[in-house]
């Protein structure tokens, strides 16, 4: 299918969000276009996103998040992997809490000339604000995806028609090979082209260095230090909070989860996390939120994921606070440290988080003397 709208963040937002039936009633609208090609989503990808959005909130009408489910370099992707990013891009468009409506969608085409048609399509008239970085520029402007008979410029002139590139600069990536160098000037010439800024601190910390490639190269090496994202913090609570009850020690503790973070504040546990524990007899009831230094006073232990929460947690400790902040990993009998982030793989990383949450709390337990 050449557009195909999965769902909204809100729920309530899916009847109007811009379609065919909407457009004939309303204006054309304006959308805020976040594609990440055919790969899983990154902390990059969001933070781009965000700024977009924060930097002209009169600028949009709505928000689509999309997925290509084809490549122009790499061919198809399969079922299960569609599924699978779908999910991991609904799980931003959650996270972003906007007033906008926030869709996911997936498009069979692989180039931005065919993408913003399949979506104009859909949302007739609509114009297409495209949230990149320069290393997408690659995609658009190398004559490669294009017929050699016929300049550039003469090529992109339809996308450009009802569309615009919002590009935040990747100094951290290589320079761009083959790229029309030309063809880019002449696009910022004519204002198809503009700048997106980032404030440099937050750059450095979720922009540079991240990319969907390299998120996939850090799992196969199980570095999970390396990934800075959010671990999922839900999973562990529940699955503590269910041994708590089983043992009639409701009482005897008080319970809760955050995130180092703020990217998901407000938002509902992933939705392979809900269907894992629910699977397992554990209900969740969870809505993220970031720490808060308040913690280190009102909990006497603050178990975390791995050693890179583990270092922001001690940044940002109080001093002289009570909380005893470790890794949860520590209490796991089989010696495995690290609680492994599920987030990027299929559904048995979902299985065996819960599983070493299960032994972690088991053993927390125990020391505890319960």
């Amino acid at each position: 299918m050449a557009f195909r709208l999965l769902a909204t963040a809100d729920p309530a937002h899916l009847a109007t969000w811009p379609s065919a039936t909407a457009a004939a009633t309303a204006k054309p609208a304006r959308i805020a276009v976040l594609d990440s090609s055919h790969n899983p989503p990154t902390v990059a990808h969001y933070t781009l996103l965000k700024h977009a959005l924060e930097a002209s909130p009169e600028s949009y009408d709505a928000v689509l998040i999309l997925l290509a489910t084809r490549n122009a370099d790499k061919g198809h992707l399969s079922d299960s992997a569609i599924d699978h990013r779908a999910a991991m891009m609904h799980s931003v468009a959650r996270s972003l809490n906007s007033s906008l409506p926030v869709a996911v969608a997936t498009t069979e085409h692989a180039l931005f000339l065919d993408k913003a048609r399949a979506v104009r399509e859909h949302a007739p008239g609509a114009s297409l604000a495209w949230i990149v970085g320069t290393d997408t520029l690659h995609r658009i402007f190398h004559p490669k995806y294009y017929s050699p008979n016929v300049p550039l410029v003469e090529h992109l002139a339809p996308l450009f028609d009802a569309s615009s590139l919002v590009v935040a600069a990747r100094p951290d990536l290589p320079p761009l090979v083959g790229v029309d160098a030309g063809a880019v000037a002449e696009a910022e010439r004519r204002g198809w082209v503009r700048p997106l800024v980032v404030p440099e601190a937050e750059a450095k910390e979720k922009v540079d260095g991240v990319s969907s490639s390299a998120v996939r190269e850090q799992v196969k090496k199980g570095d999970w230090d390396a990934v800075r994202r959010l671990v999922l913090p839900e999973v562990c609570e529940a699955v503590f909070a269910q041994l708590v009850r089983e043992r009639g020690l409701e009482s005897e503790f008080r319970i809760d989860s955050a995130g180092t973070a703020g990217y998901h504040i407000g938002s509902t546990p992933d939705e392979r996390s809900v269907e894992t524990c629910v699977a397992n007899g554990v209900p969740v009831k969870h809505v993220a939120r970031q720490v808060q230094k308040r913690d280190f006073d009102e909990f006497d232990y603050i178990l975390c994921m791995d050693r890179s929460n583990l270092k922001d947690l001690q940044r940002i400790a109080p001093r002289g606070s009570k909380a005893v902040v470790k890794m949860f990993g520590e209490y796991d009998p089989q010696g495995e440290t690290i609680i492994l982030d599920p987030y990027y793989g299929g559904m048995d990383g979902f299985e065996r988080n819960f599983q070493q949450a299960k032994r972690c709390s088991a053993a927390f337990l125990a020391e505890l003397g319960f």
